[in-house]
C-alpha cells in the first residue's frame, strides 16, 4: 500500500506540473503582448477592445500611398521660374513697341528758335535714354555760350538755384571738376545740373557720334548716359544756328 500510494502521488504531482505547464506558456505569451492587445489563444497577438477604434479611424482616413512628399524649397524655385517667365514674357512684348525700343537705345529731339525769338538763337535738342535727359543749349539773348544740362531722379533739387562742384568724365577722358548751378523744376521728379560752354562751336567741335557721359557730385554718381548719332545731330544743329531749318525733329534708331 505505501507504493501504491506513492505512485499516486507521484502521478499526481505530474498531472499538476502538466497543467501548470500548460497554463503558464499563455500566461507568459500575453504578458509579452504590446499593451492594448492580447493572446486569447496563447499562439498571436490580437488587438484588445481599446484598439478597434483607432483601426476603424485609421481605414476611414484616404490613402496617401504614392503622393509625393512637399518639397517647398522645390515649390518656392518653381515660383521664381514663374515668375521670372512671366517677367520674361512682358519684357518681350514692350520690345514690340517702338517707344520702347527708344526709351531703351535713346533718341534725340530737336527743337528750333521759338516763336518771337531772332533766328538761329535758342536753338536746342535733348537726348534721352532710359532715366537721364541731357539737353544741347545753344546761345540766345545776352548769353552767347553753350550749356550742358543733365536731368535725372538721382539730382538733388534743391528749393533755390545754388552753385556746386560737379566731376565729369566724357568717354575715357580723364574727369574734370567744374562749378554747375543745380536747380528743380516745379512739378517734375528730376532734379538739373547746368555746365556752361565757353561757346556753341565749342561744343559742336567735340561732339563724337558715339559720346558717354558720367556726372557725379560728392563721389556719388548722378547722371549717366550715352548716345549715339552724334555726328547727325551736330550737322541740324548748325542748319538751327545759321537760321534754316532742321531736315527731321527727332532722330533715333529706328529711322522714324
Amino acid at each position: 500500500m505505501p507504493r501504491i500510494d506513492l505512485i499516486r502521488f507521484v502521478l499526481c504531482s505530474v498531472t499538476v506540473s502538466f497543467a501548470l505547464s500548460i497554463c503558464e506558456p499563455v500566461q507568459a505569451r500575453d504578458s509579452r503582448c504590446p499593451s492594448g492587445m492580447n493572446s486569447p489563444d496563447g499562439n498571436v497577438c490580437v488587438p484588445g477592445e481599446g484598439m478597434y477604434d483607432e483601426i476603424r479611424a485609421i481605414q476611414s482616413r484616404p490613402s496617401t500611398y504614392g503622393a509625393p512628399l512637399r518639397d517647398r524649397e522645390g515649390e518656392k524655385l518653381e515660383t521664381e521660374v514663374r515668375s521670372l517667365q512671366l517677367n520674361a514674357i512682358e519684357q518681350a512684348k514692350l520690345l514690340l513697341e517702338p517707344d520702347y525700343i527708344r526709351y531703351l537705345t535713346g533718341k534725340w529731339r530737336l527743337f528750333p528758335s521759338p516763336k518771337g525769338e531772332q533766328k538761329g538763337e535758342y536753338c536746342n535738342a535733348f537726348f534721352s535714354r532710359e532715366k537721364v535727359i541731357l539737353t544741347l543749349a545753344g546761345p540766345g539773348g545776352d548769353y552767347k555760350g553753350a550749356g550742358l544740362i543733365f536731368m535725372s531722379a538721382d539730382i538733388p533739387r534743391p528749393q533755390k538755384k545754388e552753385m556746386v562742384r560737379v566731376t565729369l568724365t566724357q568717354n575715357d577722358e580723364p574727369p574734370i571738376t567744374v562749378q554747375a548751378w543745380n536747380y528743380s523744376t516745379p512739378n517734375l521728379p528730376f532734379g538739373s545740373i547746368a555746365l556752361a560752354v565757353p561757346t556753341i562751336d565749342a561744343l559742336l567741335t567735340n561732339m563724337e557720334d558715339v559720346q558717354s557721359f558720367d556726372l557725379q557730385m560728392d563721389g556719388k554718381p548722378i547722371a549717366k548716359i550715352k548716345w549715339h548719332s552724334g555726328l547727325a545731330v551736330r550737322a541740324e544743329l548748325r542748319k538751327c544756328l545759321s537760321g534754316k531749318p532742321y531736315s527731321v525733329t527727332q532722330i533715333d534708331l529706328l529711322g522714324q
